[in-house]
């Protein structure tokens, strides 16, 4: 790994992103401040990077997935171990080498929580392996100790500059510096120049962060200070740093920015510097430090009742981040604004529930039955070409092109309640007295969706069933509070018939334009729409045209205003079998998250706008945005996407105060061309894409993609503030 200068790029960047990870800040620039914050104290700092090194090749050695290489967690763990260590001993030869081998451990038991928490609980592993070295280690100091006589308790030399500090001590009030030391004691640094350099890293990270870091704080001094325990005691113990750990995970990492997540931090950071205290005193016996046990303890504590799904995080207001989207709390809460504008919850995904065109005659606060707490209704009809939606005069029920027609889960769950039984109305009749007519509500984990007006003894399906998404259900009838057949979908939080209704969405559909179809994406059909489902099985056809698997390389020859340079492509899965596309050009590397169901191929967002400076790859011009690709293929086909972050067309300002509103993109596929590239001549469907700033709707840049069958992008255009981003395919196949 250290034998090229690549990988020893590579391996700087994944050992400074673990020293942003240790405040949850996923950019190696942040790490070099934070680096630089440890080597106040030269002995400590020493330490602190060689347990971040031996962590990350010990990780490296064992074949830990690149993903969690570059996000760095291994190197944080590491990093933790060698700081604890150079806080209490002495710099020696015999140390150095028993922290490598510490740090080297801590990789595997990593690696081991990763398989268990994750898996299982859907946890993250935070730095629990830090937490049990650190114990053993500590344990076990007597008898090392005495094996090795270098390893005598001492403290490292005094601050080189330590009139710096002093003078900062002289100039703050006591307040704020211990504010600033409770910070800089996440990395073991009782210094409020230290702490300083931290607040300053997550300032230029993240504004969000930085104030939920001095929350944290802040919830400290006031929660130990009512127990009588001294600012400076709570600055320099580990009910500071614990409570600031915990503030910067609740209240924007894991949980999307708000006012209750800011109110569940202050809880956490309350009993965090609590719980610190009493695991101080726990251990005082055994002469271990806490260190961040309790960080980990209550921050677990917090979320797995969110995770697992016991508390219910929607009622509580509470938003927990999707694992592939973690970065920074701005991104976070662009990211759910984006959702919020659609009307969107991330809990069920619909689609419709119905085969073919089908008109909406009432939607969403429709003038009729759809209004106060049945505003969130659809109703839907079906009509000809000529916008009849009956035979003749429609004096029947069977005269009407609705009744009959199959009726379809719009999502997984199981059947709590099936009414059935009810006689079918002759038009224009209907039957108050039993509004709904027959049918059914659906579980789909603790939030329902109710479909209405079956036609009687038409249900495939019986109460208890488990139903997929997708399944006919029954057929479209005129029971019930129904003047004509139609089918009603409504979304619910309760199993109860004709329950309140709740905001919801679709996940895809295609909805009727005059210049052909939309696909209309986590939305709402609209009144007068003409809707398809988005087929998913017939969209899934079109995979073929980008076979994303393990054993295939691309490679690029690309270019970047005056830059040139051969970038390769590579798809990577890892522990939990996540599939991640890898970008390598020379020392520079990249990833994005890609997941290709539903028939939709979405690609993760950048990671930082570092790109917009100049260090772009050919791959921050593939996935702007997040925004999704479907495979259904149809010249014209057009949809529009909201996604946080500006990536490629990210400039200084937004990399600076934070991206908070997002880009707004519109996408068509445009037909066939023939392209010709070094690898060979391909027919090529285009993709053309615009991108406007979502809060100012200035054009932030252009994109075009041309994707060829069983080979996938085979050249790519991107105009970006004023520069162009290029790239060809020049090989593609098992070995490139």
């Amino acid at each position: 790994m250290l034998w090229n200068p690549e990988a020893a790029v590579a391996l700087a960047r994944r050992v400074l992103r673990g020293y942003g990870q240790v405040l949850f800040c996923d950019n190696p620039l942040c790490g070099a401040v934070f680096l630089a914050a440890t080597c106040l104290e030269p002995g400590v700092g020493l330490l602190g990077l060689v347990g971040a090194v031996s962590a990350t090749l010990a990780a490296h050695a064992l074949r830990v997935p690149p993903a969690y290489l570059d996000a760095g967690i291994f190197a944080t763990n590491g990093l933790l171990v060698g700081l604890a260590w150079g806080s209490h001993h002495a710099t020696t030869l015999p140390l150095l080498c028993f922290l490598a081998a510490a740090s080297a451990a801590s990789a595997l038991v990593l690696a081991a929580l990763l398989a268990s928490l994750g898996a299982r609980w859907n946890l993250p592993a935070l730095s629990l392996a830090f937490v049990l070295v650190a114990w053993v280690g500590g344990a076990a100091q007597d008898a090392l100790a005495t094996a090795l006589p270098d390893l005598a308790l001492a403290r490292p030399p005094a601050l080189p500059i330590g009139a710096v500090d002093g003078l900062l001590r002289d100039l703050l009030p006591r307040e704020i510096q211990g504010l600033l030391r409770s910070v800089g004691s996440c990395f073991f640094q009782d210094s409020v120049l230290a702490g300083l350099l931290c607040v300053a890293g997550l300032v230029s990270y993240s504004r969000l962060a930085a104030a939920a870091a001095l929350l944290g704080a802040i919830t400290a001094f006031l929660t130990l200070g009512v127990a009588g325990v001294p600012v400076p005691h709570v600055a320099a113990g580990p009910g500071g740093f614990n409570a600031v750990l915990v503030a910067l995970a609740l209240g924007g990492y894991f949980l999307v920015p708000s006012r209750a997540s800011v109110l569940y931090a202050v809880a956490g950071a309350v009993v965090a510097a609590v719980v610190a205290v009493a695991v101080e005193a726990l251990l005082a016996p055994f002469s271990l430090p806490p260190v961040a046990a309790p960080f980990n303890l209550v921050s677990l504590l917090f979320l797995l009742p969110l995770t697992s799904g016991f508390l219910p995080a929607r009622e509580l207001g509470l938003t927990l981040v999707p694992a592939d989207r973690l970065h920074r709390p701005e991104e976070h809460l662009a990211w759910w604004r984006a959702l919020r504008a659609a009307g969107a919850r991330p809990r069920t995904r619909l689609q419709l529930p119905l085969f073919g065109a089908w008109r909406v005659s009432q939607g969403c606060d429709g003038p009729t039955t759809h209004q106060g707490p049945f505003r969130h209704a659809w109703d839907f009809i079906v009509v000809d070409e000529e916008g009849r939606h009956c035979k003749g005069h429609g004096v029947r029920a069977e005269d009407f092109h609705a009744f009959g027609a199959p009726v379809l889960a719009p999502a997984a769950g199981k059947i709590v309640r099936l009414v059935d039984g009810v006689a079918d109305n002759e038009p224009p009749a209907i039957n108050s007295s039993e509004p709904w007519g027959n049918h059914l509500v659906l579980d789909h984990g603790g939030e329902y969706s109710e479909l209405s007006h079956f036609r009687k003894g038409s249900f495939a399906v019986k109460e208890g069933d488990a139903v997929a998404a997708g399944q006919v259900l029954g057929q479209c009838g005129n029971s019930g509070r129904s003047p004509e057949p139609h089918v009603h979908f409504q979304l619910q939080d309760t199993n109860a018939s004709g329950a309140a209704t709740c905001p919801a969405v679709f996940a895809a559909y295609l909805r009727r334009t005059p210049e052909g179809e939309a696909l209309e994406l986590d939305a709402r059909p609209r009144e007068g729409d003409l809707v398809r489902r988005y087929d998913e099985a017939e969209a899934a056809a079109g995979a073929a045209w980008w076979p994303l698997v393990e054993w295939l390389r691309w490679r690029y020859a690309a270019e970047h205003g005056t830059s040139r340079w051969e970038e390769e492509w590579v798809v990577r899965r890892d522990l939990a079998a996540a599939a991640w596309l890898f970008a390598s050009a020379g020392t520079r590397t990249a990833r994005r998250a890609l997941s290709s169901g539903n028939g939709l191929l979405r690609i993760g967002d950048p990671e930082s706008a570092a790109a917009a400076r100049g260090g772009a790859l050919l791959l921050d011009g593939l996935g702007i945005g997040s925004d999704p690709i479907p495979f259904l293929y149809a010249p014209g086909l057009s949809w529009e996407t909201r996604s946080a972050g500006a990536g490629l067309f990210a400039s200084w300002r937004d990399e600076l105060f934070g991206m908070g509103w997002g880009l707004a993109g519109r996408h068509s596929w445009q037909g066939e061309e023939p392209v010709r590239t070094p690898a060979g001549a391909y027919a090529a469907r285009v993709l053309e894409s615009s991108f406007r700033d979502v809060k100012s709707g200035l054009v932030r840049g252009r994109r075009r993609l041309w994707i060829a069958r069983e080979v996938g992008v085979v050249r790519l255009e991107v105009e970006a503030r004023g520069v162009r981003l290029a790239g060809e395919l020049t090989a593609f196949g098992p070995g490139a």
